[in-house]
Formats: structure tokens, C-alpha cells, sequence
């Protein structure tokens, strides 16, 4: 049986309907969600998430590819997406734009803005992360794949215990 030809944006639907089934929020969605929501990652370079969710206290914040390893390569103009969820975990300016972005966004939504709310970064793939968990240096980053036959989400990685497995 030949497996479906799944693209990025295939992969962002599957996992954002995943999100739903555990009551998140979805805020943004799809490749670079047409620009509607960015964090600075320098003074020049902006970088737009894939999936932004929202459940209670938590924004996730997630970038996608087909492949695994295509979250880890690097450009020459371009940090790698593992390297963008990174610096938005732990640098104090992006974190206050994607809680300005939220701050905005929830009440459009007639939903009240929690006191407190963390940011989780997230990496999503069409395949496993199994061969490059080496290369993810934070255990603090929620790891999701999709089983391109089945369409089904898979845990690989969740310290946090925000999500359960389908």
C-alpha cells in the first residue's frame, strides 16, 4: 500500500485537531499562518510559527516539517526552527510578544486572559524524532509526530504531561 504524499500543512491540520481533542485553542495555524502572528528572532529576522494552541495557563508555540530532519537544518540566513523555539524559551523579548500576540487575540475571543500563563515550544514532524533526539538538547520541548499511515499523533516527548496519546 502506498503511503499518502502528506505536506506540511497536512501534518499542522492533523496535529492541530489533536490539540482540539485535548480542549486546546488553536490561535494560528498553517505554514507561517499567513503572517498574522511573529516573534523577533534579531533585530532583523522575524520568525512566524506554524501552530500557536492555547489550554488554561499554556501557549504553545510549534513548528513543523514532513521531515524530522528538515527542524534542525540550518541556513546560511536562517537559524534552524529547533534553534527559533529554543530562543523563544528562554529570551525575555519574544516571550513578551507572543503574550502581547495572546494578551490580543483571547479577548476577540471572549475569553479572559489567565494571570499567569507559561509558554511550551513544540516541534512536529511527519515521521519520528527517534534518530535525532540527540540534537534536542531541552527536554522542555513537546516532540509530536504523525504516523503518515494512520494520520495519528504520536507523544514522543512530554515533560510536562500536557497532552494524552490518542
Amino acid at each position: 500500500m502506498k503511503k499518502a504524499n502528506f505536506q506540511e500543512d497536512d501534518i499542522i491540520h492533523i496535529v492541530a485537531e489533536f490539540l482540539k481533542a485535548q480542549s486546546f485553542l488553536i490561535l494560528a495555524q498553517g505554514g507561517n499562518q499567513a503572517g498574522s502572528f511573529r516573534f523577533a528572532l534579531n533585530l532583523q529576522k522575524t520568525k512566524a510559527p506554524d501552530l500557536v494552541a492555547f489550554r488554561e495557563t499554556t501557549i504553545l508555540v510549534c513548528e513543523a516539517k514532513v521531515k524530522a530532519s528538515s527542524l534542525f537544518s540550518v541556513s546560511k540566513n536562517s537559524s534552524s526552527d529547533l534553534d527559533s523555539i529554543l530562543y523563544l524559551m528562554n529570551s525575555e523579548k519574544p516571550q513578551s510578544e507572543v503574550k502581547s500576540f495572546f494578551e490580543r487575540k483571547l479577548p476577540l475571543l471572549n475569553i479572559p486572559i489567565p494571570n499567569e500563563t507559561q509558554i511550551r515550544g513544540c516541534l512536529i514532524a511527519g515521521n519520528s524524532f527517534k534518530r535525532y533526539l540527540y540534537k534536542i538538547l531541552s527536554p522542555k520541548i513537546l516532540l509530536l509526530s504523525v504516523d503518515t499511515d494512520n494520520s495519528r499523533v504520536v507523544v514522543e516527548q512530554d515533560i510536562y504531561n500536557l497532552l494524552t496519546q490518542a
